[in-house]
């Protein structure tokens, strides 16, 4: 269970470092939250309580693009016709693409740009 959780955290780790380094807004965002605590380190508690707003912002915007698991298997459990015209019938193998979905136009207004603000 360890490794299994490793890679995904560590992924999406790295991710959310990369954009506070390349985006220099982004980093001036966090710093600002983390001044409000106080000089204080960040805790879980100030997560829950809604105090890393923008923080979480960018988690949430990371994982929208960049998601640490891009497919995730299923079998289909009855008959179906999909929007786009497509005929699955039960028992058929469905891959459901995390990449597709977080770069969807008809869902993500601009949706190759790197926007925390849009959640």
């Amino acid at each position: 269970i360890m490794a299994a959780g490793h890679r995904t955290t560590a992924s999406n780790f790295t991710v959310n470092l990369w954009h506070v380094a390349r985006y220099e807004h982004i980093q001036r965002g966090i710093e600002e939250e983390l001044e409000a605590l106080g000089g204080r380190p960040p805790t879980f508690k100030d997560v829950q309580d809604g105090r890393l707003p923008y923080t979480q912002r960018v988690v949430k915007e990371s994982l929208r693009k960049y998601a640490p698991i891009n497919l995730f298997p299923r079998l289909a459990e009855g008959a179906d016709t999909l929007p786009s015209g497509h005929k699955v019938e039960a028992g058929d193998f469905i891959l459901l693409s995390t990449y597709a979905m977080g770069r969807n136009p008809r869902v993500w207004e601009n949706p190759e740009k790197f926007d925390p603000d849009r959640f």
